[in-house]
């Protein structure tokens, strides 16, 4: 139970970083610039290669943490936006949207509002892209898996 919780604690940790330098263009609603398309290509390639340790080393729990950590924050920006919570939507979106906002002309998504859960459901994909791959991986490398 300890090291799960020390694997979203090292999400929250891991995603700071680039959550400083998108926010502010992501809380003003600027277009992004090379460096935070760069930031949010960081911050995915990250995504797929802990998605990817996890699943060579075979680490079940990832599944539920994972898609839990991405799940809470969905549900807690809506909360924040159908409340109009900004002490609650703020932190969130700092955490769980704005280090993947340099992808917003990559996703060709016009409404802020639906960006808002659009950047938080690809960075759980690709988290679990490399999850997937892993197994995959770890598959073919055991004594008897097919080739």
């Amino acid at each position: 139970m300890g090291r799960n919780i020390s694997f979203i604690l090292l999400l929250f940790l891991c995603s700071f970083p680039f959550s400083l330098t998108n926010f502010l263009p992501f809380f003003k609603d600027l277009p992004p610039d090379p460096r935070h398309m760069m930031t949010s290509l960081l911050a995915g390639l990250l995504v797929l290669i802990t998605g990817l340790v996890m699943g060579l080393n075979d680490q079940r729990f990832f599944l539920r943490w994972y898609s839990g950590y991405w799940l809470t924050g969905l549900v807690l920006l809506l909360l924040g936006l159908i409340t109009k919570a900004f002490v609650l939507f703020i932190p969130i979106a700092f955490l769980y949207v704005s280090p993947f906002y340099g992808l917003h002309d990559w996703l060709n998504i016009s409404s802020q509002q639906t960006l808002l859960f659009a950047l938080p459901l690809a960075a759980w994909m690709i988290g679990m892209v490399g999850y997937g791959a892993g197994i995959l991986f770890q598959a073919k490398k055991q004594p008897g898996a097919e080739s």
